[in-house]
């Protein structure tokens, strides 16, 4: 998992080898990557959100089984703190930060595979507090997720298939858009907004197999 935090990239987590999650954070100094505070709880297949100076560690395999841990971690600090659980748990779930709240979206219940999920759950960072908000039109896991001037964009992912689909929250009106489809479809992304476009790179083109990829696609937003 990585993210955004106090302006410098953090990493942190994930799988050694299937099935053993690890603790280890790191940070990237510009030069070389530092090792920080481990994760309190192993976590894999998490997703990983930064707003401002701290980033939230949510969802994911914690302790050999799919949880709703959700961690804050001080970049200032070097610190972290157990927050409220999300409601649904899930793992190879995506996520972005937007108008001072997280929104979580999709994932699956079971980390050997089963039925993917289209649950969107936004987290409200000052209150601590979950909602849930109407589900995106496509379940799926293995996707990814960017926002871009105030609305969340969701990308590809897999379960039972692997997905080209592109779809758009608008919390104004809580409603979901389609839009134009990726190019490829694809699996086990991430998604980063720059500039104007909202970049995917890499990712597996069929379920399993996985069968990677070197393409690098962006996608525009309309106005």
């Amino acid at each position: 998992m990585t993210t955004v935090a106090a302006g410098r990239v953090h990493a942190m987590g994930g799988y050694l080898t299937f099935g053993r999650a690890e603790r280890d954070l790191y940070v990237f100094d510009g030069a070389n990557w530092v090792r920080l505070t481990d994760i309190p709880t192993s976590r894999a297949a998490a997703v990983a959100v930064g707003l401002g100076d701290v980033f939230y560690l949510t969802g994911g395999v914690a302790g050999g089984r799919v949880s709703g841990l959700h961690q804050r971690y001080n970049a200032l600090s070097d610190t972290w703190e157990t927050m409220t659980p999300m409601p649904t748990p899930r793992e190879h779930l995506a996520g972005a930060a937007m108008g001072g709240f997280i929104y979580i979206i999709g994932g699956r219940a079971d980390f050997s595979g089963g039925s993917s999920m289209a649950v969107l759950e936004a987290y409200d960072p000052q209150l601590d507090v979950w909602t849930s908000l109407p589900s995106m039109p496509t379940p799926r896991s293995g996707l990814a997720a960017a926002a871009w001037k105030g609305r969340l964009y969701v990308f590809g992912g897999e379960l039972p298939d692997t997905y080209d689909d592109v779809e758009a929250y608008d919390p104004a009106t809580q409603q979901w858009s389609i839009l134009q489809p990726m190019p490829t479809a694809l699996h086990g992304i991430g998604a980063a907004t720059m500039g104007r476009g909202i970049y995917i790179v890499a990712g597996g083109v069929s379920v399993g197999s996985f069968r990677p990829t070197d393409q690098t696609h962006v996608f525009f937003p309309p106005n």
